[in-house]
C-alpha cells in the first residue's frame, strides 16, 4: 500500500505601498511560512493537523475557507524571525498582500496532487499571537478577498502537474 503524506506551503508576497499619509512601506518582501496546522474562522469548528488528515478532510476545509473566507494557521517556532515580520505585518495598517497555501500530497515521496487556495488581495485579520505551550505556535488570522482555487494532478505520462481552476 503507498504511503502518503500531506506537505503545506504557505507564501506571504508583499508590495510597496503608499499610506492614506502618503508615507511608502517597505518593498518586495517574500516569506515562505511553515505551517502546524489550519483551520477556517467560520466554518467547521476543527483543526486540521496535516500528519492525521484525509485528502477529503483538506478539500473540505479548502472549500469552506474559499466560502468564509478566513483562514486560520498555525505556525511553528522559527529562527529567522518569521514571527517578528509577521507582527510588523499586522501593525502596518493591515497592509495587503499576496496569499498562497497549498498543500501537496506525497505518494511514496513523488508530489502527486496539489490543493492551493491564492488570493491578490489579502490581510491579517489580527496581530499574530502565540498559543499553546512546549512550544508555542503563532497563530495567524488571514482574511482573504477573491480567492482562487486549483487543483493539480501529476499526469504520469509526461510526469507533469495538470492544474485545474476549481
Amino acid at each position: 500500500m503507498p504511503k502518503t503524506k500531506f506537505e503545506p506551503e504557505l507564501i506571504i508576497t508583499t508590495h510597496k505601498q503608499i499610506d492614506a499619509n502618503g508615507k511608502a512601506t517597505p518593498g518586495l518582501d517574500i516569506m515562505f511560512i511553515p505551517v502546524h496546522s489550519f483551520e477556517v474562522e467560520g466554518g467547521a469548528n476543527r483543526k486540521i493537523n496535516l500528519n492525521s488528515a484525509t485528502e477529503g478532510i483538506i478539500f473540505s476545509e479548502f472549500e469552506q475557507a474559499r466560502n468564509y473566507k478566513t483562514m486560520i494557521f498555525y505556525i511553528p517556532p522559527t529562527k529567522d524571525f518569521l514571527g517578528l515580520k509577521l507582527m510588523n505585518l499586522a501593525t502596518k495598517n493591515w497592509q495587503l498582500f499576496d496569499f498562497l497555501f497549498t498543500v501537496s500530497v506525497l505518494t511514496d515521496g513523488k508530489r502527486t496532487q496539489t490543493l492551493s487556495l491564492s488570493s491578490r488581495s489579502a490581510s491579517l485579520r489580527e496581530t499574530p499571537v502565540p498559543v499553546g505551550s512546549t512550544p508555542a505556535l503563532l497563530r495567524l488570522k488571514v482574511r482573504v478577498k477573491n480567492p482562487d482555487m486549483m487543483h493539480g494532478q501529476l499526469d504520469p505520462k509526461t510526469r507533469r502537474m495538470i492544474n485545474t481552476d476549481m
